[in-house]
Order: C-alpha cells, then structure tokens, then sequence
C-alpha cells in the first residue's frame, strides 16, 4: 500500500499544471504516502500548492523548497491555506517586534497551534526561557525547535529546557552529531514525549522529523 501510495502521488505531482521540482517533491511524497490524508491524491497536489502558495504570497523571498515539507503538514492537517497564512504572518510580526527578525521558518510551525497566533507566540517565549534558562535570546539554530517544542501539551518552559537537556546529552555521543542535526532529534523527541496518542501535533511531530532527516541527508551526509 506505501509503494502504490507513493507511485500514485508522483504521478499526481507529475499531472499537475505547475509541476514542482525533485527535491521539492521529495520533501512533500513521504508525509503524504503516509498521512491519513482527508479526500485524494488529486486534492492533496492541489491543497499543498494552495499551501504554498499562501505562504508565498506573503513572504515571497522567504518561501522556499523546502516549505514543500511544512505544506505537506497543512495538508495531512486538513488546514486551510487562506486562513493559516495569515496567522502565520502575525506570528511572524510578533517575532521581529521581539529581534527575531525573519523567523519566517518559526512562524509557519507556531501557525500550527490551534489556539491561534497570540498563545502560539507566548508559548515560544516561554520555551525560549526554558531553553536559555532566562531572558537571553537562543542562537538562531534553535529558533525552529523551540518553534516545534512549543507545540507540546503542557509547560512550553519545561518542553524548552527538556531541549536543551536532550541537545547537551546528543551532543556527548560519539560519533557525534552536528548541532543542527542534534537539536531537530532532540526536538522531535521532546514533542513526541509531549504528545498524547492520536493528538492534534501528530502531523506536525512526523512531518518535522521527516524534514529534518530529509534535510540532515541532503546538506550534512556525514551525519
């Protein structure tokens, strides 16, 4: 079933009338094969160009390839891209009113959260604190897996000191591990630790891991 799945959305991506790139689709096929995605393949081409394109729309320069990866978690989500955008973008605002300029990557996981752009933005906060063990800003190597952290159920101050808890223990294996590559395991660890079975951050803890392997993979083989 994984094998026609994948065979089935390539041939759907292939179809489009805007047809991505490789890399692109890479990012986007495993989640969706995967995913217990609402309606068809068709309609899930079509909802993660909408995606994307929302994204684009707001940020052109900042909207990438690799966004591909976060649309494909719109789409498992079942969220709508009109709406999401511009969450994202308030969140976006929030972060450059505090120095965090350009945290555009940040903003589109925050976006996730469903309670919206103002708790979303004072859970990051408050993982930051966590993490930095007060008001110091994290290096911007962190700033996406505290983003992810904060979507955990509970304190987003414990979910970010348990970040830095598991970044400091990764980074102490031999062979050791990039510190890009450390913290998006540790992060993913720390939502999946905070996750109940069947919750709303499903997508978005399989989707991360998924973009962060897949990244791991093209820029830091050695890892």
């Amino acid at each position: 079933r994984s094998i026609q799945a994948v065979i089935d959305l390539v041939a759907e991506f292939a179809s489009d009338q805007k047809p991505i790139g490789r890399k692109s689709r890479e990012r986007a096929v495993p989640l969706l094969a995967y995913s217990n995605i609402p309606g068809c393949f068709a309609d899930a081409v079509d909802r993660l160009d909408r995606a994307h394109e929302a994204w684009n729309l707001h940020h052109r320069w900042m909207t990438t390839g690799r966004h591909y990866s976060f649309a494909a978690i719109a789409v498992a989500n079942g969220t709508n891209p009109e709406l999401n955008a511009p969450v994202a973008e308030d969140i976006l605002d929030r972060l450059n009113d505090a120095g965090y300029w350009h945290e555009w990557d940040a903003s589109i996981l925050l976006s996730f959260h469903p309670d919206g752009a103002e708790v979303a933005s004072n859970r990051y906060w408050e993982a930051v604190e966590g993490y930095t063990g007060g008001p110091r800003r994290p290096p911007p190597v962190a700033r996406d897996d505290l983003a992810l952290v904060a979507l955990a159920d509970g304190s987003a101050r414990d979910a970010g000191s348990r970040l830095a808890e598991l970044n400091r223990h990764l980074l102490q294996m031999r062979p050791r591990p990039s510190r890009q590559v450390a913290l998006a395991l540790a992060a993913t660890l720390v939502l999946a630790s905070g996750t109940s079975p069947g919750g709303w951050q499903w997508n978005v803890l399989h989707g991360f891991g998924m973009y962060a392997y897949a990244e791991a993979l093209r820029e830091e083989a050695s890892d």
